[in-house]
């Protein structure tokens, strides 16, 4: 499914809603809504990274990141 940047902004709403205290956080996607609680937060998240992903790459704006590790070589 290519989600778009209203998705992404639904998520976000119920993200902040349910870390402000709100009990239920309702998210609309594609015409279907699904209700979330407190306990359903790194669902949610786990959400939000993977339209975030697929917006960026939509965009052709898609970030990708690397890390290196080394060492002082002693």
């Amino acid at each position: 499914m290519a989600y778009t940047s209203d998705d992404l902004t639904s998520v976000e709403t119920a993200i902040r809603n349910l870390i402000a205290g709100r009990r239920v956080a309702s998210v609309t996607i594609g015409g279907e809504t699904v209700q979330y609680s407190q306990v359903d937060l790194p669902q949610l998240r786990q959400i939000r990274d993977e339209i975030k992903g697929d917006v960026a790459a939509a965009d052709g704006s898609e970030i990708s990141s690397f890390y290196v590790v080394g060492s002082k070589g002693l």
